[in-house]
């Protein structure tokens, strides 16, 4: 790690791809899809959810990616992770917030009718990260 542990958590754009599929590939275990996970792939999500996706920046270097999307009842989490160098330092907690943070808003905008902590997390397991009391589940995994 270098430099100082000052964070920043922002959405993630297009621009960001290459950066992010580097982390994707640098992280033993992570599953990419070769459709889904293409910079084509991505951009069609990033489209459908402008707003939800995030990346942890330290010093102009992506160290941690959340894509998020919903269907406007359900949130989902996919590739949710950070650099191994920088874990158990908050940044996937920071990413989760912000994530919910964003679905909230595109949710509440999009939809006055569905109260917000009616809306589900999960990750693509089917596993629930946080439930209609809003709290994050301790459970979820990061890679």
């Amino acid at each position: 790690m270098s430099g100082t542990m000052e964070i920043l958590i922002r959405e993630m754009t297009i621009e960001d791809y290459e950066a992010v599929y580097h982390l994707w590939t640098e992280i033993r275990g992570f599953g990419i899809r070769s459709i889904d996970d293409s910079k084509e792939g991505v951009e069609r999500f990033l489209k459908r959810n402008p707003t939800t996706s995030v990346v942890a920046v330290q010093n102009g270097r992506i160290v941690g990616n959340i894509l998020c999307g919903h269907d406007g009842r359900t949130g989902c989490f996919y590739h949710v992770c950070v650099d191994p160098d920088y874990r158990k330092h908050g940044i996937g907690y920071r990413m989760v917030r912000a994530a919910i943070h964003a679905l909230q808003k595109r949710v509440s905008a999009r939809s006055a009718s569905l109260p917000l902590r009616a809306m589900r997390l999960e990750m693509p397991s089917g596993r629930a990260l946080a439930g209609r009391n809003g709290k994050i589940s301790t459970a979820m995994n990061l890679y």
